[in-house]
């Protein structure tokens, strides 16, 4: 595989590898719905379904998305959109990476590094579910090649499935202890942000001297509290020192878990 080097507008360096997307899964993106073919669908269908963005859709929400969405390229330190504007579309990194950016005024000058989308992820539907200017700018870290489903299509497939989501993530919210007298718009940046994880019987959540890095909250099942104790030959073995259930959580002290069901 091919690679480049290139420098971004901060003189940062960035590994540019060749696309690796199949020529027919990009040859089908090229063509417009009403020229896709049924062998263009399957063909699509079978390369999108791994990616992570698509994930949750059904196989028949995710054909619906293949027959209308399309592709666009873009080169590197380009901007797909910017902090404050109208959402008109979700995009999906097909391949390549992009920069999250926010500033405090929505100005790009002031913007401020904290996340980076790599192929698979999607953005750009928030704005789409709740009619909202866009929360931060996307600027690609190298050339890209996104997937866009523009926002009537968006919002006839894909946002009743989202609102869905959004409102069980909602009701689960009011059931934990302190947060039953909060008020939804409060709620709603949490239930936005959250994401459901599942664990396998048996795994480490927390390791015991680690700090955790997330808030977890049991959804379902039950997680085991540990903790290591050395016994007079040497030996250390986990203790069990508490159990968890559904609406319990941890992570805010950095408290070492395992799991045994899942989150």
């Amino acid at each position: 595989m091919q690679q480049q080097e290139l420098r971004t507008a901060a003189n940062e360096k960035v590994v540019v590898t060749e696309c690796k997307v199949p020529t027919e899964v990009l040859d089908a993106l090229k063509k417009s719905s009403f020229e896709r073919t049924p062998n263009d669908q399957r063909t699509l269908f079978t390369y999108m379904r791994g990616l992570k963005a698509f994930e949750k859709l059904s196989d028949f929400l995710l054909s619906e998305v293949l027959m209308v969405c399309r592709l666009q390229l873009f080169d590197a330190e380009a901007a797909v959109f910017r902090q404050g504007e109208v959402g008109t579309a979700w995009y999906i990194i097909l391949w390549g990476s992009c920069k999250v950016l926010i500033s405090k005024t929505g100005q790009l000058a002031d913007s401020f590094h904290v996340a980076t989308m790599h192929t698979g992820a999607g953005f750009g539907d928030l704005a789409l579910v709740n009619d909202k200017p866009r929360t931060a700018t996307i600027v690609t870290a190298a050339p890209c090649h996104l997937v866009v489903v523009e926002k009537s299509d968006y919002n006839k497939i894909i946002k009743v499935l989202h609102q869905s989501e959004q409102k069980e993530k909602l009701n689960f919210l009011r059931k934990i202890p302190f947060l039953k007298t909060w008020e939804e718009i409060l709620l709603k940046p949490i239930a936005t942000l959250s994401t459901v994880v599942p664990y396998q019987p048996n795994q480490t959540i927390i390791e015991q001297g680690q700090p955790s890095k997330n808030f977890y909250l049991v959804k379902k099942g039950t997680v085991h509290m540990m903790q290591n104790h050395s016994l007079p030959n040497g030996t250390v073995i986990k203790v069990k020192v508490n159990t968890l259930h559904e609406t319990e959580y941890f992570g805010q002290e950095g408290t070492p878990i395992d799991n045994s069901c899942s989150l």
